[in-house]
């Protein structure tokens, strides 16, 4: 008698456990879904974030005053003895 109801309460133990352990790894699953497409998102954010910095470097360095102010830059100045 005691052996049937230990078994019985040991089976209704691991049943909840086994319960337990599918519905945190349906969660879980689900969570990882979120962060790949987040992931995925993000990424595409900062690629599209470089291009336009990639843009806007080019403008800058096409502008007239960039042009005005940084065009001798390059060249090496001779000291004079």
């Amino acid at each position: 008698m005691k052996a049937d109801i230990f078994f019985f309460v040991t089976t209704v133990c691991v049943a909840i456990i086994t319960i337990f352990i599918v519905i945190l790894l349906v969660r879980l699953s689900s969570f990882m879904q979120s962060v790949r497409r987040l992931a995925e998102e993000l990424k595409d954010k900062v690629q599209d974030v470089g291009e336009e910095a990639e843009e806007i470097l080019e403008r800058i360095e096409q502008s007239f005053i960039f042009r005005l102010i940084f065009a001798g830059g390059s060249k090496k100045r001779r000291r004079k003895n």
